[in-house]
């Protein structure tokens, strides 16, 4: 087969569109909005099924999903030529007793086909789009949570928006290890997004030499070169600037090399925080950067603190596990038995003594006054119970597992 693939919102369901457009639909193996059948799965009424089953789906699906329609819409919008996706799009093809056509054109992300058997893969067409981008374009994919200010009024979606290329990164180091060994036979063709939004007759020119085949002169037509929207903007930080280089070894087909710094960066990784957690405080992942920001920023700390009473969480009784587990500034008695606390250093606390000193509860925070150590303090009273680990998924021994680009080389 021949597979379009890269990381997700890299352009594939631009270039499955144009491969429809160049050969066919009926070479193309996947559905435009495979979307709508889910949801008319889920709302109407099928052939043979008693109403009151019917109605009791539709039901609890609205409850659970009440804008359905305007997310549907949503989507719709932000890929008006449609998805053309499949079952295998995110999972990858492993193994089917009745595989499609050998001619056949599938879209497989990069994850995807990271997990892909490469028996069934003949020629890859890899989407390749800068990280920002990637991570701008994914944010306007999703539905915005609303937040209000102290006087009510909505905060600037703009003020709330934490880009990550977290994603880009994981997604890409997989599949450069799969391209770099099991899928070393297959032949590969890289299309830069912005080449083929800028300059489309040179750059499907190059897809047409590749593929050996279609009408192209008809893909042509339908570039709009609006299409670009999400502008190409540096991030600041270190995941940013392991990104870059990432997209930089990725343009140049240099698989080996992407893998290499992957794996450098899951050995880092493993020293320290992780890029993203669950926040039982708060009710849903969060970055050290939104952790920060939580102990900074009374405007933000009031926000999240009325999202949790939204979710019906009962806050007041929830640790905050960046002091339990994850700030890397903090003293960790338990790795360095014997040693007194170093001078300026706070030691993780227990999840007993976060919770009853819940710096959302007071005024003024209560982490106002959790002052350093002074080189001497005991470390019993912040680790007063040697059974107080981390809530959330911990390996049997206490630890974290792999996450990541560690989990990626730990298998």
């Amino acid at each position: 087969m021949i597979i379009v693939s890269g990381c997700p919102r890299s352009g594939t369901s631009l270039m499955m569109d144009l491969f429809r457009e160049a050969l066919g639909e009926g070479r193309i193996h996947g559905e435009k909005f495979p979307q709508r059948r889910h949801l008319d799965a889920m709302t109407t009424r099928q052939d043979g099924e008693p109403a009151r089953l019917a109605q009791a789906r539709k039901y609890v699906f609205e409850k659970q999903h009440p804008d359905w329609k305007e997310e549907f819409e949503h989507s719709r919008k932000m890929n008006p030529n449609g998805f053309w996706e499949m079952r295998w799009t995110v999972q990858g093809i492993q193994w089917e007793p009745e595989p499609p056509a050998a001619d056949s054109v599938c879209k497989i992300v990069s994850q995807g086909l990271a997990r892909s058997n490469p028996d069934y893969i003949d020629k890859v067409v890899l989407m390749v789009r800068h990280p920002f981008s990637v991570a701008q374009s994914q944010q306007d994919l999703k539905r915005q949570v609303p937040f209000l200010r102290a006087d009510g009024k909505p905060v600037k979606q703009d003020e709330l928006r934490v880009l990550s290329p977290q994603m880009y990164i994981n997604v890409s180091v997989a599949v450069s290890a799969w391209l770099d060994g099991p899928g070393r036979g297959a032949a590969v063709h890289r299309v830069g997004f912005d080449d083929l939004v800028s300059e489309p007759r040179a750059t499907l020119e190059g897809v047409a030499a590749f593929v050996g085949e279609g009408d192209w002169e008809r893909a042509i037509a339908r570039i709009n070169p609006k299409l670009r929207r999400s502008p190409r903007q540096p991030g600041e930080g270190e995941e940013w600037a392991l990104a870059e280089r990432i997209h930089a070894r990725l343009a140049e087909g240099d698989w080996a090399g992407v893998v290499a710094i992957g794996r450098a960066e899951a050995e880092r990784q493993q020293a320290g925080p992780p890029p993203h957690f669950f926040c039982p405080r708060w009710g849903g992942p969060v970055t050290p950067q939104q952790c920060g920001l939580c102990r900074s920023d009374a405007a933000v700390q009031k926000n999240m603190r009325d999202t949790a009473q939204r979710r019906r969480i009962d806050w007041r009784n929830e640790p905050c596990l960046w002091e339990v587990a994850y700030d890397p500034d903090r003293w960790d008695p338990d790795a360095h038995p014997g040693e007194p606390t170093p001078e300026g250093k706070r030691v993780y606390l227990t999840i007993e003594r976060s919770i009853a000193a819940n710096h959302w509860a007071s005024d003024p925070p209560a982490w106002a006054n959790d002052a350093p150590s002074q080189g001497t303090q005991s470390c019993d009273s912040d680790r007063a119970s040697t059974n107080a680990r981390p809530r959330g998924r911990t390996n049997s021994d206490g630890r974290r597992p792999p996450r990541g680009l560690s989990k990626l080389f730990s298998r």
